[in-house]
């Protein structure tokens, strides 16, 4: 016996002289600055730090759901560097569950990044059904989305976003590295990947590095795009691997180098395969520094001999941009030797490519050397075409003699070809030429599905009579469209039975004058004649919310609102007569600015008129062919008791700036959740989603839709009748080459376009909350397909700029955001 206790007493000293780190074990893995221990795997909190992060050490596997996770310095793990997770194991997988966002704050050290792994070899794995946002902000050298010295793959549902400075994924071998195998970063199964680098941070910019292979395949979608370079960037690529690149399955890769770098490539690697029915867009961007800079769609190895292929049904677009100074080509390799050999090889497929210098390198730049091979395969001839979307003739509205400024007529030019258009003109030709006003003679050059526009409008003070001319764009490679304008002016005569409520004194005569009524401050603009006076049957702030009573009479107006709005006045407006139209301002005040307005209007047959829009300096401005009493009702920023709608989300709270928008969107059936319980506020908005919403606001009998043009848009999907009708209707038109990319994350330029289509298509009309638009400072960033449209939201406070009036456009739309946008969208319709 006494031995045993001996014994015991001997291991209990071994135990207590066992270091810490054997009793409680710490792993190598860090979460916003925490380690992972065994204490807190099942749930790692801390700064910065909200939602569920766990940890199973036996494989591996951090867990986050509907995690947020902000970079805290620390320098006993990352040299002063800020990381949202960093670790050393030899390998770590990420599962993602619901909607996750790493964040690394600005002004950061060198290279640090949203995951970041610091040991040789050591390999990433990201998947699950959920999505991951990555933001790295502003950094002196670097800021990476992904990080690390070992296998990159990214699979099953996982969508994940990095917003980055200067490269979205490294994978790529350490300095003192020894004899190492090359990496592989793989992008596979129903997988997303979007990365957006900015032109934060100094030195070269990638959108996805390998020092290995890069593989993309299934059903995966990757889009890489740069902003514009506005710091001194020797080298944009969007996409390099240095062994092979291979993009098959059904996977759809579109890589955009930004401008203003000294070379720019899309994709660059010593082997591309494009293979099955997978679909590549890659595009170099446009180099104005320099004097041997360069811009390549697709570019070999600047080191040893290279290959392109295409082969089965893929399909590949290759641009190079514009090079003041150097060479621009859609596919190529720039530099190499006599010793070195660059081949295209076409085994099927599809391939287009554009180069301001020439498609193809078909020899080395000195002459020298084995020329590249183009075997049998198909390669797309020119195509010069525009599309106008006036056709026939164009009637303006009749006028008197005397009349104003008349609304211009917009007219949008789309290349419809797959050259850019190079410049055109546009010209008036008739009898009546003189009669009608231009707003350009000369449009730039369009670039492929790209847009422009211009306005045509009758001159003023034409005499009485009928007016017609031709309108006629047209340029180089045998472009030319046309349409024909008509407008007739007709002698005064008295009202045109424009309405005429009252009776009061004055001879003015008629033409352009304004008219305020001084107690109010209402007041009317117009082709007008006589007194103007204006009743007040509610005061602000005493309506209420369905129905307005004439104090008076007791004389039930009878104008219902929508819920969430109030009531802050009623008046009936009287004026001797008028011609055609009014223009009515009612101030509301400054308090008002940015809310939604509805003016509700009966007219004297009984029916309710509906002006909406956005309240600015704090004025309501409608037109009226008619005049009655006016019902002025504002959306409050809170609901009222009795309109309360019930919150079915948990990620929605009344604390959000997106509150009330995200329920009425609901309530109206615009929007519907991710769940029965969640929103998803903050996670990307995809196109085949913004598809399926335009959809339910039109209405649309969506039963006989059973095909699509759009290669990869599967119709068994909710998004899938929605595509096909949205297309049908000329409200999409896809990337181009049969691709649609429905499940892409949608831009804020993208969501533009179609919802400017849709309302140009259903020839819905909006009122203006702006007289003219305002530049945004980024302005260049924005495609020229796309300005039309984004302006056109400004012009009618659908969707504005972000601060710093900027746009944006790159950027990938939220769900909220999206929500919004509806919301004033149908707010702002007549």
């Amino acid at each position: 016996m006494k031995r045993l206790i001996i014994g015991l007493i001997f291991v209990l000293g071994l135990f207590l002289l066992m270091p810490a780190a054997a009793q409680a074990a710490d792993y190598d893995v860090w979460v916003g600055g925490v380690q992972v221990t065994d204490e807190n795997k099942g749930g790692v909190t801390g700064e910065g730090i909200t939602g569920t992060v766990s940890y199973d050490p036996e494989s591996n596997t951090l867990t986050l759901e509907n995690a947020t996770i902000t970079g805290v310095p620390d320098s006993t793990w990352s040299s002063g560097n800020i990381n949202g997770i960093y670790y050393k194991t030899n390998s770590l997988t990420i599962n993602l569950v619901g909607d996750n966002y790493i964040n690394v704050p600005s002004k950061s050290f060198f290279y640090s990044a949203g995951i970041k792994g610091d040991e040789d070899y050591n390999a990433l794995s990201i998947q699950g059904s959920g999505t991951l946002a990555i933001s790295v902000e502003e950094v002196n050298i670097g800021g990476s989305g992904i990080d690390t010295f070992g296998t990159v793959t990214i699979g099953d549902d996982a969508k994940v976003t990095l917003t980055v400075g200067s490269t979205g994924i490294y994978c790529g071998k350490k300095e003192h590295e020894g004899t190492y195998p090359p990496r592989t970063i793989t992008i596979e199964d129903n997988s997303q990947v979007t990365i957006t680098l900015t032109n934060e941070g100094i030195g070269n910019r990638r959108g996805i590095y390998c020092d290995g292979n890069i593989l993309i395949t299934g059903l995966a979608k990757v889009n890489v795009t740069m902003h514009d370079a506005t710091t001194a960037h020797y080298l944009d690529i969007a996409i390099k691997a240095d062994e092979k690149i291979t993009i098959s399955g059904q996977s759809v890769v579109t890589a955009e180098a930004g401008n203003g770098a000294y070379y720019s490539y899309g994709i660059e690697g010593a082997v591309v395969e494009v293979l099955d029915s997978a679909q590549l867009t890659a595009a170099g961007g446009n180099v104005d520094i320099g004097f041997f800079g360069s811009s390549v769609g697709i570019l070999g190895s600047t080191e040893r001999s290279s290959s392109f292929t295409i082969a089965d049904t893929a399909q590949v677009t290759a641009t190079g941009g514009t090079a003041v100074n150097g060479k621009s080509y859609g596919i190529g390799c720039l530099y190499y030797y006599e010793s070195m050999d660059y081949k295209i090889i076409l085994r099927g497929g599809t391939l287009w490519a554009q180069g301001q210098t020439g498609a193809l390198i078909r020899q080395p730049e000195d002459g020298s050397g084995t020329p590249i091979s183009v075997w049998e395969g198909t390669i797309y001839p020119p195509v010069y075409s525009i599309d106008l979307d006036q056709n026939g003739t164009y009637t303006f509205p009749a006028q008197y003699t005397g009349y104003g400024a008349l609304t211009p007529l917009e007219i949008t030019v789309t290349n419809s070809g797959n050259q850019e258009t190079g410049e055109m003109s546009v010209e008036l030709s008739g009898t009546d030429a003189g009669s009608f006003s231009l707003s350009d003679s000369i449009i730039s050059s369009i670039a492929v599905s790209g847009t422009d526009s211009f306005s045509v409008v009758p001159k003023t003070g034409l005499a009485a009579g009928t007016y017609t001319a031709t309108v006629t764009v047209s340029g180089a490679n045998g472009i030319s469209e046309s349409f024909d304008v008509s407008f007739t002016v007709n002698s005064s005569g008295g009202s045109n039975g424009g309405g005429s409520n009252g009776s009061s004194s004055g001879n003015d005569t008629p033409g352009i004058i304004s008219r305020t009524d001084s107690s109010t401050g209402i007041s009317a603009e117009g082709n007008l004649s006589g007194a103007f006076e204006v009743k007040t049957l509610v005061e602000a702030g005493r309506g209420v919310a369905n129905e307005v009573v004439d104090p008076a009479t007791y004389n039930e107006l009878k104008l219902t609102v929508d819920d969430g709005y109030t009531v802050i006045g009623a008046y009936e407006v009287r004026l001797t007569s008028f011609i055609s139209y009014l223009t009515l301002t009612f101030p509301v005040g400054d308090e008002h600015n940015g809310k939604s307005y509805v003016v509700k209007h009966r007219t004297g047959t009984g029916k309710i008129i509906s002006y909406k829009g956005i309240v600015e300096k704090g004025r309501i401005t409608i037109r009226v062919t008619e005049l009655s009493p006016f019902m002025i009702a504002i959306l409050e920023a809170q609901f009222t008791p009795e309109t309360k709608i019930k919150n079915p989300f948990s990620d929605v709270r009344e604390s959000d700036w997106f509150y009330n928008t995200v329920l009425l969107n609901f309530k109206k059936g615009l929007l519907k959740g991710t769940s029965a319980s969640t929103f998803s506020p903050n996670a990307p908005m995809t196109r085949g989603m913004f598809a399926t919403v335009l959809a339910r606001i039109d209405g649309a009998d969506l039963s006989g839709y059973t095909t699509t043009s759009f290669n990869d848009v599967e119709m068994s999907k909710y998004y899938g009748p929605s595509v096909a009708w949205a297309a049908e209707k000329g409200i999409i038109v896809g990337y181009g080459n049969g691709l649609f990319g429905a499940e892409d994350s949608i831009t804020r330029e993208q969501m533009a376009a179609m919802l400017a289509n849709y309302i140009k298509v259903r020839n819905i009309k909006l009122y203006a909350v702006k007289l003219e638009t305002v530049q945004y400072a980024d302005d260049s960033q924005i495609n020229p397909w796309a300005k039309d449209s984004v302006y056109q939201m400004q012009i009618h406070g659908l969707m504005g700029g972000r601060p710093g009036n900027i746009y944006d456009p790159k950027s990938i739309a939220t769900r909220a955001e999206v929500a919004q946008v509806l919301l004033n969208y149908e707010n702002g319709i007549k």
